[in-house]
């Protein structure tokens, strides 16, 4: 059954608000998987590497993750010439299904103090709440 105009919009949609999470450090990320999403998400854009087009500093225009170092470029690019063939649907696909595997997907913080005036995340999850002190999480409360 093929999807609909609907549900490939939201898809995009939702792999744009992702990306952009990440950018922006909202969700946090290791540095190889950042760099996986990253090249992901240039398949999606620019489409296959092409050797002949794709110069060193091809990727130099865009940012992926607060506080980029010279060396992430490489990298990315050294992961997008592996999705040869992928389709921009299929990149975003990849992108997400990647993402959903970070610890603090799915999860939104709020900033709080706990009972000795100690500043605390609490993370509000589909599962539940979670509670974490230096980006640690101390305590989980189930549904």
């Amino acid at each position: 059954m093929k999807e609909s105009c609907t549900q490939i919009h939201i898809g995009y949609q939702y792999f744009l608000q992702i990306k952009q999470d990440i950018l922006t450090g909202r969700l946090p990320c290791p540095y190889n998987t950042a760099a996986l999403l990253a090249s992901y998400a240039v398949q999606s854009e620019l489409g296959d590497y092409n050797l002949s087009e794709n110069f060193p500093g091809y990727l130099s225009d865009y940012s992926f993750i607060p506080g980029q170092p010279q060396d992430f470029e490489k990298e990315v690019s050294k992961l997008h010439q592996q999705h040869l063939g992928l389709s921009p649907a299929e990149a975003e696909f990849c992108y997400l299904n990647t993402a959903r595997t970070l610890e603090l997907y799915g999860v939104e913080l709020h900033y709080a103090r706990d009972q000795s005036n100690n500043e605390i995340m609490i993370g509000v999850m589909s599962g539940g709440l979670l509670i974490y002190k230096n980006r640690v999480r101390i305590n989980t409360f189930l549904w």
